[in-house]
């Protein structure tokens, strides 16, 4: 979960998941947001209830999944928190310690770069 502006950015890709008393004819008008339609999955099974949880039972639910083209900010505000972090070598140890190598750092730096432009490159193409 990241947060961001979807209203910034073209839907790549989008899928919802309802469950319980839901309807083909209910799920018809948030097909729209995808520029190439968006799948849906309907389950009858009503939403479980989970004992001891304060959140109110409920007769249906959905659940989105997407992918847009502003999460290049995303990447962008990633980057420029893990640079700093990296450059003094802050937590490092920690993840050594247990089965990485130092040198995957580099190589999740490079791609998450790689990620960050490729997502803006989308979203100005978008424009």
């Amino acid at each position: 979960m990241v947060k961001c502006d979807p209203r910034q950015g073209k839907y790549m890709a989008y899928c919802r998941q309802y469950l319980g008393d839901v309807t083909n004819k209910d799920t018809g008008a948030a097909v729209s947001l995808c520029l190439g339609g968006a799948p849906v999955g309907i389950s009858s099974a009503p939403p479980a209830v989970v004992p001891g949880c304060e959140l109110a039972p409920v007769n249906r639910s959905v659940s989105a999944f997407s992918n847009i083209s502003i999460f290049g900010q995303i990447w962008s505000r990633l980057n420029e928190k893990f640079d700093p972090q990296y450059s003094i070598r802050a937590f490092v140890q920690l993840y050594v310690d247990g089965s990485m190598e130092e040198s995957e750092f580099v190589e999740v730096s490079e791609n998450s770069d790689t990620l960050e432009n490729e997502y803006q490159d989308i979203n100005h193409g978008y424009q």
